[in-house]
């Protein structure tokens, strides 16, 4: 798969979480798919291991009820999508 493929393919899950298709995401997935984010810690809901598309939905499902992505890059072998949950923001004024 190229870069641009999978950016596109991050960006497509990323946008079934904003809109609550976890149904989308799970489409995206594979039965068996490991699934992980800051597997050795547990400082945020949804760092940790996760196995299968069950794993997968409660990843997706933590981290939306967390934070707020705002914008995705890539690089040669890796997506990211950057996230923020309004913490430190002051009102314009």
């Amino acid at each position: 798969m190229s870069q641009q493929e999978n950016l596109r393919i991050v960006q497509e899950i990323y946008d079934a979480v904003g809109r609550g298709d976890v149904a989308a995401i799970l489409d995206r997935v594979t039965d068996d798919v490991d699934w992980s984010a800051e597997a050795a810690s547990h400082a945020a809901p949804w760092y940790g291991p996760r196995t299968g598309k069950a794993g997968v939905a409660s990843f997706f499902q933590d981290l939306a009820d967390s934070i707020e992505i705002t914008e995705f890059g890539s690089g040669a072998n890796s997506v990211i999508g950057l996230a923020g949950d309004g913490a430190g923001e002051s009102p314009a004024g």
